[in-house]
C-alpha cells in the first residue's frame, strides 16, 4: 500500500507540473496563432493586409510547435494511464485480489481530482485548437504549397523520399492533435495492464470512481451556486474543475 501510495503522490505531482507547461507553453501559443493587430486591437489602424505566403511561414514555424506538443500529450497520456492502473490495484475486489487486504471504503479524492486536471488539460487543448480557425486555414494552406513543391522537388531542394515523410508526419499530427481528438485518445486507450482483469470488470475501483466523481460534483454545485459570485483566480479554478468533472464523468461512462 505504501509503495503504491509513493507513487500516486509522485504522479499527482508531475501532472501538477504538466499543467503549468500546458499554460506556459501551449495555450497562449495556439490561442494566438494568426491573430492580427486588426482583430486584437479593431479601434486602431492595421489595414494592411497579411503578406503572400505569410501564413505558411507561420504554420511551418508551428510545426516545431505541434512536435513538442505531441510528445507532451502522450506523457500525460502516459501519467493518466500509470495512475489509473495504480487506483485500480488499490481497490481491487476481495474475489480479484485473491486475498483480504483491501482499502475499500477508504475515499482518495485528490487522486482522483488530479486525473480531472489532466481531462481538463486534454479538453482544453482540443478547444483552443478548434476555436482558432487560423490553425486549421493555415494548414489548408501549407498542404496546397506542399502540392506544388511535390510537382517539381528538385527545384526547393528537396526529394519525393523527404516530401512522403513529411506529409505523414502532417497527416500524424492532424489525427492526434487537430481533429479534436486529443481528449477522446486519452479516454479511449487501454488502462488495464496486459493479463490483468479490465478496469471496467473491477466492481470496487468503479463503485470508488463514481463515488468520487459523484461527491465532486456535489461540491463544486454548491460552491457555485450556494455562494455569491467570485471573481479573479477562484472563478478561473472553479471553470478548471467543472471541466475535470465533466471528463472524469466521461472516463467513467467509457
Amino acid at each position: 500500500f505504501d509503495k503504491v501510495m509513493m507513487v500516486c503522490s509522485y504522479l499527482c505531482w508531475e501532472i501538477q507540473q504538466l499543467q503549468a507547461q500546458a499554460a506556459e507553453k501551449f495555450y497562449a501559443p495556439l490561442s494566438l496563432f494568426g491573430v492580427t493587430m486588426a482583430e486584437v486591437s479593431p479601434n486602431d489602424q492595421h489595414d494592411e493586409e497579411v503578406p503572400e505566403g505569410e501564413l505558411e511561414l507561420q504554420v511551418g514555424r508551428l510545426m516545431e510547435k505541434l512536435k513538442e506538443l505531441r510528445y507532451f500529450v502522450e506523457r500525460c497520456r502516459g501519467v493518466g494511464q500509470n495512475l489509473m492502473q495504480q487506483l485500480a490495484n488499490l481497490y481491487k475486489d476481495d474475489r480479484v485480489r485473491g486475498q483480504t487486504t483491501s482499502i475499500t471504503g477508504v475515499h482518495i479524492a485528490t487522486i482522483f481530482e488530479h486525473i480531472g486536471e489532466l481531462c481538463t488539460i486534454f479538453i482544453s487543448l482540443d478547444e483552443i485548437i478548434d476555436g482558432n480557425e487560423n490553425i486549421r486555414d493555415g494548414l489548408n494552406a501549407y498542404k496546397d504549397m506542399m502540392k506544388t513543391i511535390a510537382q517539381d522537388p528538385g527545384r526547393f531542394g528537396t526529394d519525393a523520399t523527404a516530401l512522403d515523410h513529411f506529409d505523414e508526419f502532417i497527416n500524424t499530427m492532424e489525427d492526434e492533435l487537430l481533429d479534436g481528438r486529443i481528449f477522446a485518445m486519452f479516454t479511449d486507450q487501454e488502462f488495464t495492464r496486459p493479463g490483468e482483469i479490465a478496469i471496467t470488470s473491477n466492481q470496487s475501483f468503479m463503485k470508488e470512481f463514481f463515488s468520487n466523481v459523484a461527491q465532486m460534483s456535489q461540491n463544486l454545485s454548491q460552491n457555485l451556486f450556494g455562494e455569491r459570485l467570485r471573481i479573479g483566480r477562484k472563478v478561473l479554478k472553479q471553470g478548471r474543475e467543472v471541466v475535470g468533472v465533466y471528463g472524469l464523468f466521461i472516463m467513467y461512462c467509457r
